[in-house]
């Protein structure tokens, strides 16, 4: 029998993911004393046959072909699935695609899975009202990270790039305009040729706004930060500017480090924007055209502009002020937009499913199969990282293989945090945001 209580399989081994789920694998490994062991996910089956876990934990079930096999093997054996939302905000159109994501075969391979919001419970039962009670909410484990880590600071990141110089930071985020050139994105979302066409234009408005502010602010620093996967061919993000006062990134600095360092916080439309709000960093909206009445709800809480002057004038504002009129009038909106996507900016909501995974465990009585299974058996040869295989000339380069070398960056980053979970922990003790005799009950 073995005495592993809950294997959590990561990929990658830094960035988003990882960094959502430390916190609640700590909780759940030093607050309510569950022994845990970490592995790749390209390696579950072994992992899964190795230490017999009683639960897997995962932070998105579907997000890829290999989390949906980690996912059957682990269901079939009898092993506990449980799963996070890694993108959380759940379209009514398209919960098919959050759902089940590659999970082809539409089979139920998990026990709990955790959503953002009530709002996004609602949208799951509904959708799949036979399984309703394997949904719970969580809020958004991975904004967490922005009241427990800490980021590269304004001063590191200008020594770093050697632009001292300059005092103020402007961002802008990448939206997915290269979508709209995409023949194969737009049949499949049955996009019209009027609705590309429109992207298209306004991809060029953004384009031309972001070059006006980056010209006539040479004082300004601006990071460029493109959206990943993007075809630099088809975005609003010129490679071709030559100023002093530009830097273009893709993944060379991580997300949340440049929205740290930034003043202000531009994007077109984006999801990002509360994390920016986690930072306490004004979001402004370039929306040339864009009806605000065909805005998803998540996106009203920010200033909007739609031009270069008006962009223009709220940096002014900001930098004379030190605030933005219209984005603070917008404080309540946001609190109520924050509540109905992302459940909890607090910090707390790893520690919310560390409860809630806590009261389903107690509750089980789980009894891992142990039978051979010749189908998994092949599948695992087939994808598990192997030097035989990569002595193939099409897999000599395979970012797979570069990527599981790498899974050593995941202890690291680990031991990296683990320090400022606890130190948050405590914090939060102390303010008796998590009260201390709730605690004793799950200890």
């Amino acid at each position: 029998m073995s005495d592993t209580d809950i294997l959590v399989l990561i990929y990658p081994p830094e960035g988003r993911d990882p960094e959502a789920i430390i916190p609640l694998a700590w909780y759940l490994e030093n607050v309510f004393q569950y022994k845990i062991k970490y592995g790749s996910i390209f390696d579950s089956r072994y992992l899964i046959d190795k230490y017999k876990p009683k639960a897997l934990l995962l932070n998105n079930m579907s997000g890829s072909e290999f989390n949906v096999l980690a996912c059957d093997y682990a269901y079939d054996k009898g092993v506990k699935v449980v799963s996070l939302t890694s993108e959380g905000l759940f379209r009514e159109k398209d919960m098919g695609g959050f759902i089940w994501g590659n999970n082809y075969r539409k089979k139920l391979d998990w026990h709990l899975m955790f959503v953002w919001s009530k709002k996004f419970l609602s949208l799951s039962q509904e959708f799949l009202p036979q399984y309703k009670k394997s949904f719970l909410v969580s809020g958004s484990t991975g904004i967490d990270r922005y009241k427990i880590y800490s980021f590269m600071s304004k001063q590191k990141f200008l020594e770093k790039y050697n632009k001292k110089h300059y005092k103020k930071i402007v961002m802008y985020a990448g939206f997915t305009f290269g979508n709209f050139f995409n023949q194969n994105f737009l049949n499949q979302r049955n996009i019209s040729k009027k609705e590309s066409e429109f992207y298209r234009n306004e991809m060029l408005v953004v384009k031309n706004i972001i070059q006006s502010l980056i010209r006539n602010s040479p004082d300004i620093l601006f990071i460029l930060k493109q959206h990943p996967g993007e075809d630099s061919l088809h975005m609003e993000i010129d490679h071709d500017l030559r100023f002093d006062n530009v830097m273009i990134f893709d993944e060379q600095e991580t997300l949340a480090d440049l929205i740290n360092v930034s003043d202000i916080y531009f994007v077109y439309r984006s999801t990002t924007a509360f994390e920016a709000y986690a930072l306490n960093k004004p979001v402004i909206n370039i929306f040339p055209t864009l009806d605000l009445k065909t805005v998803q709800s998540d996106q009203l809480g920010n200033c909007v502009v739609r031009t270069y002057l008006e962009g223009q004038s709220v940096i002014k504002e900001y930098f004379k002020t030190g605030k933005i009129k219209e984005f603070e009038k917008k404080e309540n909106l946001r609190k109520k937009i924050i509540s109905e996507n992302i459940g909890s900016d607090d910090g707390l909501n790893s520690f919310r499913v560390a409860t809630k995974i806590h009261k389903f465990m107690s509750k089980q009585n789980t009894l891992v199969n142990n039978y051979f299974s010749w189908r998994g058996l092949i599948i695992h040869i087939i994808l598990k990282w192997n030097k035989l295989l990569f002595l193939l000339p099409r897999f000599r380069h395979s970012d797979i293989l570069e990527k599981y070398n790498n899974f050593n960056d995941f202890y690291k980053l680990k031991l990296v945090y683990k320090p400022q979970i606890e130190k948050h922990y405590l914090r939060n003790i102390k303010k008796k945001q998590i009260a201390v005799e709730k605690l004793k009950d799950f200890r």
